[in-house]
C-alpha cells in the first residue's frame, strides 16, 4: 500500500510495502535564534516508533526548520543502527553533507534533476530553487506527488517550465503561510499581503501542476519570541487556506488537512474532521503559547565577538576587495551602519572595516536586541537569521544598509567568496538587489 503519513511542519511519511522516505524532521526545539517555535512538539516515543518504520530520510536544504541538528544528534545511534540512508541536494559548500558524515551517518548527495531510485517502484528527483532550496518529486507506483516545502517560485514562466517537466501532479505539498520579516509592527497591512499572497501561489502551482490534491505544510511553527510575535497576528491557519481555496471558482483540487501522526493510503485521501478541530483549537489558543526573551549582552562582548566576526569574515573574502567595492557610490556596499540596541539604550556604529563601537548620533538606520546582533557576530547564517525572525526594526533605507553591511557571512555559508572572481559571476550580487527591491517596494508602498 503507498501511503503518507504526516508528521509535523515540513515532515511527512511517504512509504510503500518495502521502503519509506521521511523528510525534513523538526519535531522540537526553539530555533532561528529563540525565535520560531513548533505549535505541536512530537513525543519521544511516536518518533522513535517512525523512524523504525523509515529507510530514507531527505533533507530539502539547510534552514533549521527543515534540517534540525537537535534530532539527528538525538536519534543518531537509532537512525545508524536502522541504517537509514540520508539523502541531500548536492551543493557547492557541502556544509550538510560534511556535517552528517562527520557524525557517522550514511549521507549521499542527490544530484540536481536526475532519478535517484529508492526502489523499483519508488523513485525521486530533486530540483534546486534559489540558492539553497530544492523541491522533491516522487514517482511512487502510479502516483507523483511534488513537494515544494517552502521553494519560492514567482515567476509563472519558471512554474509553467517545471509544471512541464514534473507535472501532473497527484498530490502537492507545500508552504501555506509566510516564514520571514515583514515590514515591522506597523506594517500588518504588508502581513495581510504577504499571507493572501500565499494562498495565490498555491493555487498557481496547483493550476499548473494539473493537482489533483493539496496538503498544506510546512508553516506549523510560531514567531516566539516577545519581540516577533506580533507577526503571528497576520499569518494563515491552514483552515483559512482550505477555505479560501476551495471557495475559488473553477477549483478541481481538494484540501486536505492533516494533524500529527495522521495516515492515509494515497489512492483514498480524504479530509478528517479531527484533524481540523485538532488545529482550530492551537490557532485559538496561539495568543497563550510561550514566548521566549532575550537578556542583554554587555558591550564588551559584543566588541569582542565584533572583532571575531571581522576576522571570520576576512578569512574567507579579500579585504582589498571589499574595500574597493564599498568605494563605488551605487553599490552603496559594505557602508557604516548605525544600529540602536533598544534593551542597552544605546546608538553603537558598525563598520565592517572598523569594527563597533558607541555613538552619539541620535539617528540611526536599524533598531534591534543586543542579542540578536551578537547573535550575527557570532554565526556566519546570522543574518538570514535575522530576515527569519523578524526580531528589528527598520524602514526601506535601513534595510538595504541592513542587507549590504551584513550579508555577506550568509553568502559564505553558501560557498560564495567576495573576491575577484566576482566580476566574473556578478549574478549573486544581482539576486541580492532583486530582493532587496522588492522588500523596499513593500515598504515604500505597504498600503499597494
Amino acid at each position: 500500500m503507498q501511503a503518507i503519513k504526516f508528521i509535523n511542519h515540513a515532515s511527512v511519511l511517504i512509504s510503500d510495502d518495502s521502503s519509506a522516505l521521511l523528510t525534513d524532521p523538526w519535531y522540537e526545539g526553539s530555533i532561528l535564534n529563540d525565535g520560531w517555535n513548533l505549535l505541536y512538539k512530537n513525543r519521544e516515543e511516536d518518533i522513535i516508533e517512525v523512524l523504525k518504520n523509515t529507510s530514507h530520510i531527505w533533507i530539502s536544504h539547510e534552514h533549521p526548520d527543515h534540517f534540525s541538528v537537535i534530532f539527528f544528534n538525538k536519534y543518531r545511534d537509532l537512525i545508524n543502527a536502522k541504517k537509514i540512508k540520508i539523502l541531500f541536494q548536492k551543493t557547492k559548500d557541502r556544509r550538510v553533507f560534511n556535517f552528517l558524515k562527520t557524525k557517522g551517518f550514511d549521507i549521499e548527495e542527490v544530484k540536481d534533476g536526475l532519478s535517484y531510485k529508492i526502489n523499483d517502484n519508488f523513485i525521486i528527483q530533486i530540483e534546486r530553487f534559489g540558492f539553497y532550496d530544492s523541491a522533491l518529486i516522487i514517482t511512487i507506483d502510479n502516483k507523483k506527488i511534488i513537494n515544494l516545502n517552502d521553494c519560492i517560485i514567482e515567476d509563472k514562466k519558471v512554474l509553467d517550465k517545471f509544471a512541464k517537466k514534473y507535472g501532473p501532479a497527484d498530490l502537492l505539498l507545500t508552504q501555506f503561510s509566510y516564514a520571514a520579516w515583514k515590514g515591522g509592527k506597523d506594517n500588518n497591512t504588508w502581513r495581510l499581503k504577504a499571507a493572501s499572497e500565499k494562498i495565490d501561489r498555491i493555487n498557481e502551482q496547483a493550476e499548473s501542476l494539473a493537482c489533483k490534491n493539496i496538503i498544506p505544510f510546512a508553516s506549523f511553527s510560531y514567531f516566539s519570541n516577545k519581540e516577533n510575535f506580533y507577526m503571528n497576528e497576520g499569518a494563515n491557519s491552514p483552515i483559512e487556506v482550505k477555505d479560501k481555496l476551495e471557495s475559488r471558482k473553477d477549483n478541481n483540487f481538494n484540501v486536505i488537512i492533516m494533524r500529527p501522526l495522521e495516515s492515509h493510503n494515497l489512492n483514498k485521501l480524504f479530509q478528517n474532521e479531527e484533524s481540523l478541530n485538532f488545529w482550530k483549537d492551537i490557532y485559538n489558543n496561539i495568543n497563550n503559547l510561550p514566548k521566549t526573551e532575550y537578556k542583554k549582552i554587555d558591550f564588551d562582548e559584543l566588541q569582542s565577538n565584533s572583532e571575531k566576526y571581522q576576522r571570520n569574515i576576512f578569512s574567507k573574502n579579500s579585504k582589498t576587495f571589499m574595500y574597493f567595492l564599498s568605494l563605488i557610490p551605487v553599490l552603496n556596499i559594505f557602508q557604516s551602519l548605525n544600529i540602536y540596541l533598544y534593551d542597552m539604550d544605546t546608538v553603537v556604529e558598525f563598520s565592517i572595516f572598523k569594527g563597533i563601537k558607541k555613538s552619539e548620533q541620535k539617528n540611526y538606520h536599524v533598531e534591534m536586541h543586543s542579542n540578536s546582533l551578537n547573535f550575527i557576530f557570532n554565526n556566519e547564517f546570522g543574518y538570514d537569521t535575522l530576515t527569519a525572525n523578524g526580531n528589528f526594526e527598520t524602514d526601506r533605507i535601513g534595510f538595504s544598509k541592513l542587507t549590504k553591511s551584513l550579508s555577506i557571512g550568509s553568502l559564505n555559508t553558501l560557498g560564495y567568496k567576495f573576491s575577484l572572481s566576482l566580476l566574473f559571476n556578478p549574478s549573486i550580487y544581482l539576486f541580492f538587489l532583486y530582493m532587496l527591491t522588492k522588500v523596499s517596494k513593500n515598504l515604500e508602498n505597504p498600503y499597494d
